[in-house]
């Protein structure tokens, strides 16, 4: 393998282990989410279906996880000196 195509390689898998970790980071704010919902809200709110919550809950994780990972981002940016 050319030195090019080791290059590629080494940052489609850096790009693929990222991707992963938003991936799994998502999904524990997804259940964190709707774990609060149901310890704080649920036993006072009733609903006839819980799509809306669910909804809020993926919503509200995407937008965690776009905020963990620009501020990690930030954080390895300034360590690197870069």
């Amino acid at each position: 393998m050319s030195r090019r195509g080791r290059g590629n390689a080494r940052r489609a898998a850096a790009f693929a282990a990222q991707a992963a970790a938003c991936a799994c980071f998502a999904a524990i704010a997804f259940f964190a989410l709707l774990s609060i919902w149901g310890v704080v809200a649920a036993p006072f709110v009733r609903l006839r279906s819980a799509s809306f919550v669910i909804a809020c809950a993926l919503a509200g994780s995407v937008a965690v996880t776009v905020v963990a990972w620009r501020a990690a981002l930030r954080l390895y940016r300034r360590r690197r000196g870069a």
